[in-house]
């Protein structure tokens, strides 16, 4: 009897192997499906009463997929097609449909299409530049992800969605950052009509190395600036009220962070491989802190709390962090940090004075206090503000606004003083 349960068991397992195999040859099918192709696009009817279709994926004409190699230079979508004696409009450019055409390195898209679905150009690395017509109205967050060569995406002016400013896409009423080209290279200064940074807005800006943030930003997206390796050192306003999961995931050379005193919630994963941090500065208005908010951040050196009475979570510091890192508190409250988790964890704990304003000024006429968050040295024409991690945050003239609360060395006629930004 228990062999015959244990023959039933092996058939039944090799059943469940070829129902496997089955569906799997089904999803297949499904994905490369179309209903017709027409001058090597094929297309998906949407309506076929109103005469409607979507682009589906690219053909070699023989019905297999070779993105990486069928197109080479221009795409012109067309507007109309014709098919079987019947003509049809494009109003769609539906999801993957041009995934990973990496020989593409422009393209026309018709006035008829209204939705660019996800991942519709995602991988097509030879891509400079990209026109949005009027008749968008919808385009996926992932649309242009991984277009490492993307340095401009232009919006006709009178398309009622989206605009767009330098080449990077907003809303119409440049409130919403939707997304940055995944080649725009150096420094970029978002608009203060900008109240809130789009999931994965940045992702994949490989050559960002500082971005400035205004302070009518309240809200930094999922993913935001996931996988901008260069970028170096962030000041995240006062505004901002939550920082996303996985914002600054894969940061790699990200080496200060200092977080706005308005910001409650530090999203899972939100710095997490940013294996360059040695600095970040955490306000007393945070309340939560995910797990994986700092993980395998493994060169942190210094973390600054400002809570009088530290919070509890789970934040999952590397170990060689607690051991060798110094975690900064307000004075009197080592003893507090010491019962908390993860605080209690740390070998080093210092106490500092964090209402401690300027440490001395300048001379020479030139003083350096901080007026309304603002580092101001009065009498000097340019000065420098570096962060403690030794970051410059700031070189010009002798005002810096829109810095986040923390300990900064601020340099001018040729000296240097600590203020601190509360």
């Amino acid at each position: 009897m228990k062999l015959k349960n244990c023959e039933f068991m092996k058939q039944q397992g090799k059943f469940k192997v070829i129902v496997a195999v089955i569906l799997m040859c089904f999803a297949s099918i499904s994905a490369n499906a179309y209903d017709f192709k027409v001058d090597g696009l094929c297309y998906n009817y949407l309506s076929k009463e109103d005469r409607t279709v979507e682009v589906t994926h690219l053909s070699d004409y023989s019905g297999s997929f070779n993105n990486n190699n069928y197109v080479k230079g221009n795409l012109v979508i067309p507007k109309k097609i014709v098919y079987l004696s019947t003509t049809y409009t494009v109003t769609l450019i539906g999801e993957d449909a041009l995934y990973g055409c990496s020989g593409l390195t422009s393209v026309t898209i018709p006035n008829s299409v209204t939705s660019i679905g996800k991942m519709a150009f995602a991988g097509c690395s030879g891509l400079t530049s990209v026109t949005i017509p009027n008749s968008v109205t919808e385009i996926s967050v992932s649309a242009f992800w991984n277009c490492s060569s993307l340095k401009e995406i232009n919006v006709d002016a009178e398309n009622q969605e989206y605009s767009s400013v330098s080449g990077i896409l907003y809303s119409k009423d440049k409130t919403r950052l939707i997304t940055c080209p995944g080649g725009k290279k150096g420094e970029i200064v978002i608009p203060n009509s900008v109240t809130s940074i789009g999931t994965s807005a940045f992702d994949g800006c490989s050559g960002l190395t500082s971005v400035t943030i205004p302070n009518s930003v309240t809200s930094i997206g999922n993913y935001a600036f996931k996988g901008c390796s260069r970028l170096t050192s962030v000041t995240i306003p006062n505004s901002v009220t939550s920082i996303g999961s996985g914002a600054f995931f894969s940061c790699s050379r990200l080496t200060s962070v200092t977080i706005g005193n308005s910001v409650t919630s530090i999203g899972s994963g939100a710095f997490r491989d940013c294996y360059g941090l040695t600095s970040v500065t955490i306000p007393n208005s945070v309340t939560s802190i995910s797990e994986e908010a700092f993980r395998d951040c493994k060169s942190l050196k210094s973390v600054y709390c400002q809570w009088t009475e530290p919070i509890e979570c789970s934040p999952k510091f590397p170990d060689d962090v607690i051991k060798n890192a110094v975690l900064y508190v307000p004075k009197g409250c080592i003893a507090a940090y010491e019962k908390v988790d993860p605080w209690r964890n740390f070998w080093n704990i210092e106490e500092i004075d964090y209402s401690a304003g300027v440490e001395d000024v300048v001379g020479d006429g030139v003083e350096v206090k901080v007026v309304d968050g603002a580092v101001v040295a009065e009498g000097c024409a340019e000065m420098e503000v570096y962060s403690m991690s030794g970051q410059l945050v700031y070189r010009g003239a002798g005002r810096a606004d829109n810095l986040a609360p923390g300990i900064y060395a601020v340099r001018a006629a040729g000296k240097t003083v600590k203020v601190m930004v509360r």
